[in-house]
């Protein structure tokens, strides 16, 4: 407990100090990277990968009573059409939980700068704090090695799109892997994890084709989305860290600008 006041009041002399808003952002990155031993930042690793494990079981889990549950309810289904149907009531799971975490996540931006006015009120040092994070990231990181592992499961059936899902979702396993512990642009990740809105729909509209019915409505809605969350909302956030990347690279390491970029 001592540890963390003494801390908070070295946040506000870096703040109050030459460094300003540089410094504070400076003093946060130490709370994760540099504050603890050794063997405590081993047990925080240690924490987040027991978390992605643990996420990674529970969409197995889901999937498996999918699976069960679909035996009963869809016997006529080809096997095809039960893997794809199983693969989208996953997904849709997890959007179900990704969609309201993003504005939790949005929610709980913390805006250092008094008179940030970027997209949604935010800085060049605004971000999101790690214990909402951390629990966010895992959960993300676990669907995709469940996803992963599905596609890998059926590759006959995926065969067309392994390629491209498997590079998609290295990819975001690389970018969550590589920013774990970096706060500077964190408010990026509920942006981009809102787009799962428009995935949502994507899935709706694979269910009901895959049982014959009409998707007309569904493939609407994926449109709007689609060009709401991730052309309109994530252009502005590519426009934001544009318009502050001077800021930006004069405070943050060339480590950290690559790890964001």
């Amino acid at each position: 407990m001592n540890d963390k006041i003494n801390f908070r009041g070295n946040c506000r002399q870096f703040a109050d100090g030459p460094f300003g808003m540089a410094g504070l952002i400076h003093a946060a990155l130490l709370t994760q990277e540099l504050a603890s031993d050794p063997a405590e930042l081993f047990g925080v690793k240690l924490q987040l990968g027991a978390c992605i494990a643990g996420c990674t079981a529970a969409f197995l889990l889901v999937d498996l009573v999918i699976h069960l549950a679909l035996r009963v309810l869809a016997p006529k289904l080809s096997q095809e059409g039960r893997v794809r149907l199983r693969g989208a009531l996953v997904s849709c799971v997890h959007d179900l939980f990704a969609v309201p975490a993003a504005f939790v996540l949005l929610a709980s931006i913390v805006h250092p700068e008094p008179s940030a006015q970027g997209l949604f009120g935010v800085g060049p040092h605004s971000y999101v704090h790690f214990c909402w994070l951390n629990p966010v990231g895992s959960m993300f990181a676990g669907f995709l090695i469940w996803d992963l592992v599905h596609y890998c499961m059926y590759l006959k059936i995926y065969q067309s799109e392994l390629a491209s899902q498997f590079i998609h979702h290295t990819a975001f396993l690389t970018m969550l892997s590589l920013n774990r512990g970096t706060l500077p642009v964190s408010y990026a990740f509920p942006i981009l994890y809102f787009g799962e809105i428009s995935t949502f729909f994507l899935n709706i509209r694979l269910i009901y084709r895959n049982l014959g019915w009409g998707e007309k409505v569904f493939s609407a809605l994926f449109a709007i989305t689609f060009f709401v969350a991730r052309i309109l909302l994530i252009g502005a956030l590519l426009w934001q860290i544009f318009t502050d990347r001077q800021t930006l690279f004069l405070t943050m390491s060339g480590v950290l600008q690559v790890r964001i970029l």
